[in-house]
């Protein structure tokens, strides 16, 4: 069912940014598997010098670090997926 007012190129560059931010979140979940990884990398390097609070400040950096991650993907989203204009510099060879 096509929606009115709508063409084609239209349609289509809607079904791809969403097919491109579905493929953003599955990339977020990947790097925040391994940022988990990472931490526990570290927690047997540096030890138990911070046992009471080390889950916490996991916690935190895996979060910026995830919200970083969501931030410039959905920057790069954005101005890949945005209208392509011609340049006003552009010499017209139409």
């Amino acid at each position: 069912m096509r929606a009115p007012g709508i063409t084609y190129q239209e349609r289509r560059n809607m079904e791809a940014m969403a097919k491109n931010l579905h493929d953003a979140r599955s990339r977020i979940g990947y790097h925040h598997h391994n940022i988990t990884d990472m931490s526990e990398v570290v927690d047997t390097m540096c030890g138990y010098v911070y046992a009471a609070r080390r889950m916490e400040i996991r916690a935190m950096i895996t979060s910026a670090i995830t919200r970083g991650l969501a931030l410039i993907l959905a920057v790069a989203l954005v101005w890949n997926d945005g209208p392509k204009k011609k340049h006003p510099l552009t010499p017209n060879t139409a």
